[in-house]
């Protein structure tokens, strides 16, 4: 009993100080093609999601829209970032940027890039944003992971026929992708609920 009284309190303060803050309970998505393609899975699996999906986004660009959408009090409380495939070089700064740019009262959730074909220039830093993104939330309390890289790999009949970061070939394979895409995400959106949110 106490322990429930407790979980009520704290959330009863934080409530208050998103109301502080000005923030709103939720899901901001800002994500690229990945993201796009899931777009209807990512609506059934979070239906009370803002989700922007664009072609060809980076993370860098995806920064300046969440600190955009947080000016304009916009940015929902959780924050979920879905990029990583292009220009990934960067990923270090990209994504010390996005850490350090979320604003007070937000939780953020990076979600793993991946790319499957090992010729493209781009694997390696791929692969080390994947696995920087995850570092990243081992050290900050308010960073939680959706391992799209990982359940990426775990499921290789997506990725028959297609340039290996665009799931499915046909409108069936599609479906199974944006599913497994959705559902990585939205998994992660119910876990972040518990978790803490930027205090400073």
């Amino acid at each position: 009993q106490a322990q429930t009284n407790i979980g009520q309190t704290k959330t009863l303060a934080e409530q208050a100080e998103l109301s502080r803050l000005g923030i709103s309970e939720g899901t901001s998505l800002i994500g690229d093609s990945v993201a796009l393609r899931a777009n209807t899975a990512l609506q059934e699996a979070l239906p009370e999601a803002n989700i922007n999906a664009q072609v060809s986004r980076t993370t860098k660009q995806a920064n300046d829209i969440m600190l955009n959408n947080s000016q304009n009090k916009a940015l929902l409380k959780t924050v979920v970032i879905a990029t990583g495939v292009n220009n990934p070089e960067g990923y270090k700064n990209d994504l010390d940027s996005i850490v350090n740019n979320l604003p007070k009262g937000h939780h953020l959730i990076l979600v793993t890039p991946y790319e499957g074909d090992k010729s493209k220039d781009t694997y390696t830093s791929v692969e080390q944003y994947a696995a920087y993104a995850r570092e990243l939330a081992e050290k900050n309390p308010y960073v939680s992971i959706a391992d799209w890289n990982k359940v990426a790999k775990e499921h290789p009949e997506i990725w028959a026929g297609t340039d290996q970061v665009h799931f499915g070939n046909d409108s069936n394979m599609i479906e199974e992708g944006a599913k497994l895409y959705a559902e990585t995400i939205a998994a992660a959106v119910k876990a972040a609920q518990e978790l803490p949110v930027k205090s400073k």
